[in-house]
């Protein structure tokens, strides 16, 4: 009999768990960062006579990739006044082209940060100097080959028991290579599945290509919002982009509905299996009541 009422409180409690909706919960679908590039902290100190960082690594190559964001923490470690630019148009024209297509910083010092996107830089050698003595303070500055991926559109509502699709753009600055692609839903489900055609894009440098990315629900699909993480790799370049997508009212045999005092069909749901164990506890308790007292003595 013990075991019978153990059983059934086991029972109860884990269908209770089954069928909460999962945005009771709690918030447990983390998010990815939507940037698809990285943000590159750099720090310069400028020498009149002996250059960018002086003796110490005297003008440093500087190398980020394609579609990067380059920080810049600046200062003048000589009192003498400096300007950051950094030719990206090749022309050697100064100031002329600042800050576009030439991204330049204020003139310094003590110190300044200045923040630029390499975005619309193609890939390949640039030289940055300071303005004020070119001559001595200049370096290279690399912008290596790089990808981008992005999703639009980026969120998507979804009936249970439908789909909904999102086109997955990647774009090439300098880069050339096939990236393949991937998918997984955050937080994980059995009941709502990804594909992506093709699953594979073949990129040319300068170039783009795209995929669909197809999210099918089930009728059985709790509703709630889950993130659905594309990546895109190829070799050692990897890059993600996030469908958010929120999984609507739809259940067996049309849409849900709510009950006249507000509780929506889950939470009846719930209730009622709350009362069930309630029920099948108490039937427990009697029965051994019962049993102790008719007990022999």
């Amino acid at each position: 009999m013990a075991k019978l009422g153990y059983l059934a409180v086991a029972l109860s409690i884990f269908l209770i768990v089954s069928i909460i909706p999962l945005p009771l919960l709690g918030p447990i679908v983390p998010k990815i960062p939507r940037a698809q590039a990285a943000t590159v902290p750099i720090t310069l100190s400028g020498f009149a006579t002996t250059g960018w960082d002086g003796s110490t690594n005297p003008n440093p190559t500087i190398t980020v990739r394609a579609f990067d964001t380059v920080k810049l923490s600046l200062s003048s470690a000589d009192g003498a006044p400096h300007q950051f630019l950094l030719d990206g148009n090749r022309d050697g024209s100064g100031t002329v082209d600042c800050p576009s297509p030439d991204p330049c910083s204020a003139v310094f010092p003590p110190s300044t940060i200045y923040s630029f996107s390499v975005s619309n830089i193609a890939a390949g050698t640039y030289t940055y100097y300071c303005t004020i003595h070119p001559t001595s303070m200049f370096g290279s500055f690399v912008v290596a080959p790089d990808f981008s991926i992005n999703a639009n559109p980026s969120t998507l509502n979804i009936p249970a028991g439908s789909f909904g699709t999102s086109q997955i753009t990647l774009n090439s600055n300098g880069f050339s290579g096939t990236v393949s692609l991937s998918s997984t839903v955050v937080p994980s489900t059995p009941t709502i599945t990804t594909t992506l055609k093709p699953t594979s894009v073949l990129l040319n440098p300068g170039g783009s290509g795209t995929s669909t990315l197809n999210v099918t629900t089930t009728s059985f699909t709790p509703l709630a919002t889950y993130n659905v993480n594309v990546t895109g790799t190829s070799g050692a370049l990897s890059h993600s982009t996030q469908v958010t997508v929120t999984v609507t009212s739809g259940t067996i045999g049309g849409t849900a509905t709510t009950n006249p005092r507000g509780l929506t069909l889950p939470l009846i749901g719930v209730a009622t299996v709350i009362a069930s164990a309630i029920v099948l506890t108490g039937i427990y308790v009697r029965r051994a009541r019962a049993k102790r007292i008719h007990k022999p003595k």
